[in-house]
């Protein structure tokens, strides 16, 4: 009898603590998130049976969430072996150690290209006994659309908001050193593309710093996107662009990562670099397309595409997330060079044919990483997104290439999810795991409409620092997503 009792008091106290947990949990979430939209649904990834639902068809900023998407399309269009190519050109054999024609880098797509793939096709070079180009060296990137950007709407010196282009490198972004000689106090600028085993000076960047007499004033920004005072069929060395900078950001940073508006031309720039460290004279790059009786002199074959997704995807970087969607557009349509807009478009209705059972009705994304206030989709359109991908996953092992975050100390309560994150924007999407062990797919969506309009008013941004107020509203979402991940865990 005692133990019957015992059993029940137990019993009692645990559906209390459940029930303590789930609505105090709710009433607190009602409470701090007034000022907030937001949008959830939690359902069982193999028959889509919703269990909660909050704002399921109200149209959401998905942010780094829509990598899910556009990453999951290419896998399925282009396989997880897929390697994306860069390759040399020459228009004429090499003889007595030079080649009298001209010599074409010709981009690929390849989003992990750096310094160090540079200089193994230049050692390629080497080692054929090259050591002159006597003709032109162009520079091929004919194959995507070439951007300066990837969204002028966001801040134009951030490094997640790189220039576009079928021949990138290093993730299109450069290292700004900022120090003061010890002696004269003179500022020593330096610009640097840095790859794992190869760090290269870009002497082809001017810098201006401008005094400042507000304390808050940060800015920096990019004064042109035109190649400036020099004319590229004279051989001089072109100039990659004008940063301008505020003084008050030398007594705060003495290292900024800055984003590469014309990849084409760095890329070129930097093979050029390496061609001249290893003895091997060629002249300044020009902008070309490789002629069809050019002769295949050297093939560099990136990480397979499967191993390429898990980086983008783990990392959330948007330029290689780009670059893989416009890999996977080309696959459905190769005779037409697509813009982002239109790109992201074509792989939703390709989506659409894979998956009619999801509504894409106001589906809207004009890019493949999320970059944008522009993109919007529903809590359930990215349900049935998840569906998909959980369907499929026996096949592509997909969900292991999602990180897995934890919510308690003990790391005992944890997801596997994509993460999405702007200034007063946060998202989630992915799959976690009961106490009973069952498999559950969740999506969680949060904005404060008001500030994200407030700054949206705002013309493109040149101060670097993030807006007032922006990180206590990242805290306070990290929190909230937090909270209801618990409460679902514990719940069903």
């Amino acid at each position: 009898m005692y133990s019957f009792i015992k059993q029940n008091i137990l019993l009692y106290f645990l559906f209390l603590y459940i029930f303590c947990l789930f609505f105090g949990a709710h009433d607190s979430f009602a409470q701090n998130n007034k000022n907030d939209d937001i949008g959830f649904i939690v359902f069982n990834p193999a028959t889509q049976e919703v269990l909660e639902e909050r704002n399921g068809q109200k149209k959401f900023i998905p942010a780094s969430t829509a990598k899910l998407i556009y990453m999951k399309a290419a896998l399925d269009l282009l396989g997880k072996d897929h390697q994306f190519l860069t390759k040399i050109y020459l228009t004429q054999t090499p003889q007595n150690n030079s080649v009298e024609g001209d010599l074409y880098l010709q981009g690929g797509g390849d989003p992990v290209l750096d310094n160090d793939h540079l200089k193994e096709m230049v050692d390629h070079l080497y080692n054929a006994g090259i050591r002159k180009i006597k003709g032109n060296f162009f520079y091929d990137d004919s194959l995507f659309i070439t951007r300066t950007n990837i969204d002028p709407n966001q801040p134009q010196a951030a490094s997640y908001n790189p220039g576009i282009s079928a021949l990138s490198s290093n993730f299109n972004r450069i290292q700004l050193d900022l120090n003061k000689d010890p002696q004269t106090q003179k500022i020593i600028t330096t610009f640097k593309s840095i790859s794992d085993f190869t760090t290269l000076t870009l002497n082809e960047i001017d810098l201006k710093i401008e005094p400042s007499e507000d304390p808050d004033d940060f800015k920096i920004f990019y004064q042109t996107n035109q190649l400036l005072d020099k004319d590229l069929s004279s051989n001089q060395p072109p100039i990659l662009g004008h940063w301008v900078i505020s003084e008050n950001l030398l007594s705060k940073y003495n290292q900024l990562w800055l984003p590469v508006q014309n990849p084409s031309l760095m890329t070129a720039l930097l093979f050029r670099k390496l061609c001249l460290e290893k003895g091997i004279e060629i002249n300044q790059p020009k902008p070309g397309t490789t002629p069809h009786e050019a002769l295949l002199f050297d093939t560099h074959r990136s990480i397979p595409l499967g191993d390429i997704i898990s980086l983008i995807l783990h990392y959330s970087n948007n330029m290689a997330a780009e670059l893989v969607g416009l890999a996977a557009s080309h696959q459905l349509e190769k005779d037409k060079i697509l813009t982002l807009d239109q790109s992201s478009k074509k792989i939703t209705e390709w989506m659409g044919t894979q998956a009619p059972f999801i509504s894409w009705d106001n589906f809207y994304h004009n890019n493949h990483s999320g970059l944008s206030i522009l993109s919007h989709h529903s809590p359930q359109q990215m349900m049935g997104i998840l569906h998909y991908i959980y369907l499929h996953n026996f096949s592509d092992n997909f969900i292991n290439f999602l990180s897995t975050y934890y919510i308690d100390n003990n790391q005992l309560l944890s997801y596997q999810a994509k993460t999405g994150t702007m200034y007063f924007v946060r998202s989630l999407a992915g799959f976690f795991k009961t106490r009973k062990n069952t498999v559950l797919g969740f999506v969680f969506f949060i904005t404060n409409p008001a500030e994200r309009s407030l700054l949206d008013q705002l013309p493109n941004t040149l101060n670097i620092e993030p807006p007032p107020g922006s990180r206590p509203w990242r805290d306070h979402a990290y929190q909230t997503e937090n909270m209801l991940i618990q409460s679902w865990i514990e719940k069903y």
